[in-house]
């Protein structure tokens, strides 16, 4: 009889698709330092995307001095934002809010075009009234794209906000800033904001 490795070479091999199918047959053994990868429809070895991740920040700000405002700008190649604040501590009890904008921060938009699950639309796409010190966390998917609306999920650790706020108003980001709803002062905190393509 035919040993093993004789049988073995008589199977065909596994060949990934490339735009046509590919063909049944035995897959190529990783070689050593592929341990974390995974088999791709294609044939390859390969790693996990990163973009399934979200990586390092894309944007941070730490407070240094008082500021009414802060913008993060430069955010066109990303559909998708994840915004963690912490410490944040204002000079008095105020709403804080987030505006967006579509020419990189020269403008932010603040008509009443956000749908939110609050209540009546307003002049902020994510609005908390807050206490003087909290955190939150904000997810904005389709935040670059005019092809669908962009969509707010908010989280905080304490006061009232709106769960979900939709932008009725088709249209692309590329920036946005958070602000109070007064002319009080972040006075302490840290936002970091993550992104995805």
């Amino acid at each position: 009889a035919a040993s093993a490795t004789a049988q073995t070479a008589l199977l065909n091999e596994f060949t990934g698709d490339s735009g046509s199918g590919g063909l049944k047959g035995l897959v190529k053994a990783p070689i050593a330092g592929d341990s974390g990868k995974y088999l791709k429809g294609d044939g390859t070895w390969s790693t996990l995307n990163p973009a399934i991740s979200w990586g390092a920040p894309v944007a941070t700000w730490t407070w240094s001095t008082n500021v009414t405002e802060i913008a993060f700008t430069g955010l066109s190649a990303y559909s998708e934002l994840l915004i963690i604040a912490y410490d944040v501590t204002t000079a008095s009890s105020v709403a804080i809010q987030l505006q967006w904008s579509i020419d990189n921060g020269s403008t932010y938009i603040s008509t009443s075009t956000y749908g939110r699950s609050g209540g009546a639309t307003t002049s902020a796409s994510v609005r908390f009234t807050a206490a003087t010190a909290s955190a939150y966390v904000v997810h904005i998917l389709n935040f670059n794209t005019a092809s669908y609306p962009s969509t707010a999920i908010s989280l905080m650790d304490a006061g009232t906000s709106p769960m979900l706020s939709v932008d009725t108003t088709l249209r692309a980001k590329n920036a946005f800033k958070i602000l109070n709803s007064g002319t009080a002062n972040f006075t302490a905190g840290t936002i970091r904001v993550y992104g995805k393509a």
